[in-house]
């Protein structure tokens, strides 16, 4: 489990993509991996800069992979860029992430826009929208009902 997963004031477009930009690393691999990691991703994703994340090119992203402390899978740095691109479009759309997320509705609604993401999986929309803040379900009624197939133990 992330140890970030408490509410923060996450409000502008770079603070979501660096919410986000987690959960994708996070996807698949263990959050203790990510948590070592993260402040050379930060670093080397400057940090996390949608402006800046969003035009990188394939050779940026492929240069990336060298950086050491980075999880360096292509499909995951591109998943960065696109999230970013993504995120950019919402906020020239509804002026805010939050106001996009916001008039999306409820839990559902949101966490499915969120799961449209590459790497973005059922905890990864339940962890960025429970650590910027909006209303989830409570997490084991969040684990029976969106997430049956987590294992404990």
């Amino acid at each position: 489990m992330p140890a970030d997963l408490t509410a923060r004031n996450i409000r502008t477009v770079d603070q979501f993509l660096d919410l986000i930009a987690k959960a994708i690393f996070a996807s698949g691999l263990s959050w203790s991996v990510v948590e070592r990691t993260w402040p050379a991703t930060r670093e080397a994703f400057r940090r996390f800069s949608a402006a800046e994340v969003a035009v990188l090119s394939d050779d940026d992203l492929a240069d990336l992979r060298s950086v050491d402390g980075v999880i360096g899978n292509p499909r995951k740095l591109a998943a960065v860029r696109q999230a970013a691109q993504t995120l950019l479009e919402r906020r020239g759309e509804y002026r805010s992430i939050g106001a996009w997320l916001t008039s999306l509705g409820d839990f559902d609604l949101q966490q499915r826009a969120l799961r449209q993401m590459s790497f973005i999986g059922p905890f990864g929309a339940y962890y960025v929208l429970s650590v910027a803040g909006y209303d989830v379900p409570d997490y084991p009624d969040w684990r029976q009902r969106y997430s049956p197939v987590i294992r404990t133990g």
